[in-house]
């Protein structure tokens, strides 16, 4: 087990606690009120165990059905001892002291119910124990496929949608009677419909004498518990006798007759190449299929509220984070580059032919999204807000992700080497994401400002403006980083190969020179970390003054966070506005001076002679 490996389990067996605490004290509350709260929270637990696997990896950390496979036992046997393997775990022991509320709960209304309540527990645990292993054995036969990356890309990309957009998902529930008890009146009874509120319903039905149904819903659980160890041992029997392939795809009619229309030059190549790849990549899928549910989440989570403002945008979020999940183009590749650098001169083509895949792929789809969005939302002024800055949004996208991808390469595991899920071969590219989103935005202002200016004076022509605006600066960051890109590749194509292998062309001496050492230069910590949190979370202020002003100047308002600017008391919104912009632009500066600042003091390496180390103690060398 290695260090990460037990600081994730044990933050996740305190935060499991917790959570289980909550539920039991729930269970002491008012009875009327917590039986409805109560299978709520379980409802909750019961999601958690079947969305787990998602969110974890699948099995990455259990025992393997192929471990056994040498072993004489029926499928049966192989899952009923995986089932009780998977009984003892932090994640079973917490949902046990979480289900045990069911018996305070119990108790409260007598002994008879406090008795029923002891015997459904373990079958309540048995039943979300079952449901997680079915969605891994589900999961596996899917995982291969576009439909499996797109499943495992949509919840995080709600889960993501949702923390992002968390101002609005407290206006909502603010505005609900949901904290004040009011609960509408399908809610308590389709909670105990559910399977997580089956013991529940015997609890309370007990203690009316209705044994009946308190005996119904037991016999009910102890059934769906055989048949859900049924399913999975039909599921492990599949899995073991045969190996779960994945199908072939074959491209869309459009794309083959792209396909065939396509130059027979290196660029030619190397687009017909990446639309090819685009489909049967798995990596690729799931970050595509992130950023689209990414965007259409983010978008509609405000209606809601009853807000459609934002759904004008959805195209534009949908270019930003495909680009920023994109910006690993290289890393995917991993060892496989080398074919590209065995064969001269086709680092241009290689990277204006990647960049005009992702336009062919991404572009379509976006600008269908921008025009649905408008069209819901009824409001023709915001047509020269919306494609101009998509405009500049698409050209900002395809430059940096070709320029990122050879810049700041993050290593991934060959294709042949990649695990069933996607999401856990997909390394961690949260700083590319808040690097595209400030380029993105970057790159947006000056369109936002001419559009900003016609919409004051009231003058077309000069709000249209904005759309060949946006097209020179997206072709501009295109050609121009693109351009940077190539060059790059081509000077420094060797140093990113081993770098996708996992050494340092850096730090590797030459037969006969000294060791090299990094050192960690003093203070270097905490400027990294400094500069980390201003690159990251400087489009904050910058999104939530340009967005107030979009909103100002059309007269509207917003019960968002990001535009608290827009309901502060006249003349206030439009100061309050520039200065958050210029708060955003402060935060930048201070970022890049510290990063700035930290290469100038980092020390030369330091040479460790083959003979020993040299005298004195040697700084710590940095991880």
């Amino acid at each position: 087990m290695t260090a990460g490996h037990a600081a994730e389990m044990t933050l996740g067996a305190v935060l499991g606690l917790l959570t289980a605490s909550g539920t039991i004290m729930v269970a002491v509350n008012d009875a009327a009120i917590s039986a409805d709260v109560l299978a709520a929270v379980f409802a909750g637990w019961a999601l958690g165990w079947v969305l787990g696997p998602l969110f974890a990896g699948g099995e990455k950390n259990d025992l393997r059905p192929e471990h056994l496979t040498r072993v004489p036992m029926t499928s049966r046997t192989m899952a009923s001892g995986l089932f009780g393997v998977s009984l003892f775990s932090i994640g079973a022991a917490v949902t046990l002291l979480a289900l045990l509320a069911l018996v305070v709960f119990g108790a409260r209304l007598g002994p008879g119910p406090a008795l029923v309540a002891v015997v459904t527990v373990p079958a309540m645990l048995a039943t979300l124990v079952l449901c997680s292993r079915i969605t891994v054995a589900l999961v596996g036969e899917t995982m291969r496929s576009r439909l499996g990356a797109a499943m495992i890309a949509m919840p995080w990309a709600v889960i993501v949608a949702c923390a992002s957009n968390i101002g609005i998902l407290l206006v909502v529930l603010g505005q609900s009677q949901l904290l004040r008890g009011g609960w509408p009146a399908w809610l308590p009874i389709t909670l105990r419909v559910l399977p997580s509120g089956w013991g529940i319903a015997a609890v309370e039905a007990s203690s009316r004498s209705d044994w009946l149904v308190a005996g119904g819903a037991l016999v009910a659980l102890i059934a769906l518990v055989g048949g859900l160890l049924a399913l999975w041992s039909r599921l492990l029997h599949r899995r073991i006798t045969g190996a779960l392939g994945a199908p072939a795809v074959r491209p869309k009619a459009s794309t083959r007759s792209l396909l065939g229309r396509l130059p027979s030059t290196r660029l030619g190549a190397v687009i017909g190449k990446e639309l090819r790849t685009w489909p049967r990549d798995m990596l690729r899928t799931y970050f595509w299929f992130f950023a689209l549910w990414f965007s259409i989440a983010y978008t509609a989570l405000p209606l809601l509220a009853g807000v459609t403002a934002y759904l004008p945008w959805a195209g534009i979020a949908l270019v930003v984070i495909a680009a920023a999940c994109s910006a690993n183009l290289y890393s995917a590749d991993g060892s496989a580059l080398w074919l590209t650098l065995m064969t001269p001169g086709v680092e241009r083509a290689d990277v204006r032919g990647r960049q005009t895949a992702w336009l062919l792929v991404t572009v379509p789809v976006a600008v269908a999204l921008t025009v649905i969005g408008v069209l819901i939302n009824g409001q023709s002024r915001l047509w020269p807000w919306t494609l101009g800055i998509l405009a500049s949004s698409i050209g900002t996208g395809a430059g940096l992700l070709a320029l990122l991808s050879v810049m700041v390469p993050i290593r991934m595991p060959d294709a042949h080497r990649r695990s069933a899920n996607p999401a856990t071969d997909s390394g961690n590219l949260t700083g590319l994401v808040w690097t595209m989103i400030g380029a993105s935005v970057a790159a947006a202002l000056p369109v936002a400002a001419l559009v900003l200016v016609g919409t004051l004076r009231d003058d077309p022509l000069l709000r249209w403006s904005g759309l060949p605006l946006g097209l020179a600066i997206g072709g501009l960051c295109m050609w121009l980083f693109g351009r940077l890109a190539y060059r790059r590749l081509e000077t420094n194509g060797p140093e990113l190969l081993e770098k996708l292998r996992g050494g340092n062309p850096n730090l590797r001496p030459r037969p006969g020179e000294p060791k090299v050492v990094l050192v960690e230069p003093p203070g270097g910590t905490g400027m990294r970390l400094t500069a980390s949190l201003c690159l990251g979370g400087g489009w904050v202020p910058m999104a939530s003054g340009v967005i107030s002003l979009i909103l100002i100047s059309q007269g509207g308002t917003s019960q968002t966070l990001w535009t608290f600017a827009t309901r502060l008391p006249e003349p206030l919104p439009v100061p309050v506005a520039i200065l958050l912009i210029g708060l955003s632009v402060l935060i930048y500066a201070t970022g890049v001076r510290t990063l700035l600042t930290l290469r100038r003091r980092r020390r030369e390496p330091t040479r460790i002679p083959a003979s020993g180390a040299p005298a004195g103690q040697l700084p710590r060398p940095r991880s």
